[in-house]
């Protein structure tokens, strides 16, 4: 585009100044208005970053219709990401960079997808590790068999099936080359009251992903873990990839030992605004667009129907609701402790935030 992109932010807590960052450096828009449902944030937003008080909103609709916005970063908590990017698109907006995941079911995710088609909204969702420089590298060591067939990739961490495992699936697929899912299976456990930003969160979940051509990928969540036992293993037939411990590769050349994979980062919020803005003025799709972030969303969709089944689940899923919160209500997840706690947004959930 000739001009700077007008944009607005929707969602002014920690991650919408990760994504000021990359428009500020990237130096391609101008910050026009500003949303939040909580008043003292958003008028501490608009202070911080030069907004005057007037162009501070509590509601998204009067935003969207107040402003002429080209873009917007949708930085809510993930319950609202779809609903929101929706509404913007409806609205206009040529550009939408929307924190992931998607949401909670493939209902909000279905409808988004529908109405982007029809407006023809650009639209690219946070999983900014397709930007790091390591896991780039090591889908083009994978691309060139520099550790034989690969088999298996094993992730472990805590955070949450779709908070942070939304990330570990997307670096699964981007490695590999973001094959076909066949198939889930997975299994749940919620013995606390567990939510995480005012959402309900399962305690753990372990399950196994069946990729195109036999790859397995396994998700380890929230299980009992010593620290410094998180990370993403990459095995082949012939060697091995620690993306975390370095990260290194071990392979026939490298004689048995494990070797570090030289890796510059990039920054990824500006290289994400800077592709988004490229994308309007009819450059290529980028690598976090909303179609690659919607066969992720899938899996983490699927991995909760399994579990809910009791099922091996196929693609494509057949449940397009609210899974997690489907098996809350059935009673399939009775509680051994019923007091309420929130592991990322305590103080918003005791205010009643949900």
């Amino acid at each position: 585009m000739a001009r700077k992109v007008r944009f607005g932010v929707i969602g002014t807590g920690g991650i919408a100044r990760y994504h000021m960052g990359g428009w500020q450096k990237s130096r391609l828009g101008t910050l026009v208005a500003a949303c939040d449902m909580q008043p003292d944030k958003v008028e501490g937003f608009c202070e911080q970053f030069g907004l005057p008080p007037e162009k501070g909103y509590t509601d998204a609709r009067k935003m969207l219709r107040n402003e002429d916005l080209d873009c917007v970063s949708i930085c809510t908590w993930a319950q609202h990401h779809a609903p929101l990017a929706t509404l913007a698109a409806k609205a206009g907006v040529k550009g939408i960079l929307c924190e992931k995941p998607l949401g909670y079911s493939m209902k909000d995710a279905d409808t988004l997808v529908r109405t982007v088609e029809k407006t023809g909204t650009k639209v690219l969702v946070m999983h900014q590790r397709r930007y790091s420089t390591r896991f780039t590298k090591a889908r083009k060591l994978i691309a060139k068999g520099a550790i034989g067939q690969v088999h298996t990739l094993v992730r472990r961490a805590g955070g949450g099936l779709g908070n942070t495992h939304s990330h570990s699936i997307d670096m699964m697929r981007y490695v590999l080359g973001d094959p076909k899912t066949e198939w889930v299976m997975a299994q749940v456990a919620r013995d606390t009251n567990r939510w995480e930003r005012c959402y309900p969160c399962e305690d753990c979940v372990v399950g196994v992903i069946g990729f195109d051509g036999g790859v397995r990928g396994i998700i380890d969540s929230d299980t009992p873990l010593e620290k410094g036992q998180g990370g993403l293993w990459i095995y082949g037939t012939e060697g091995a990839i620690d993306l975390f411990g370095g990260p290194s590769i071990m392979s026939k050349t490298t004689g048995g030992a494990w070797k570090p994979i030289e890796a510059k980062e990039v920054n990824p919020p500006v290289c994400y605004v800077r592709d988004l803005v490229k994308w309007i003025d009819c450059g290529p799709e980028p690598r976090i667009s909303l179609r690659q972030a919607y066969e992720t969303h899938h899996i983490i969709m699927a991995m909760y129907e399994s579990a809910r089944t009791h099922r091996l689940v196929q693609f494509p899923l057949r449940n397009r609701g609210y899974i997690l919160q489907q098996m809350i209500d059935d009673g399939l997840l009775p509680l051994k402790k019923k007091k309420a706690y929130d592991i990322r947004q305590e103080a918003a959930f005791k205010a009643g935030l949900r």
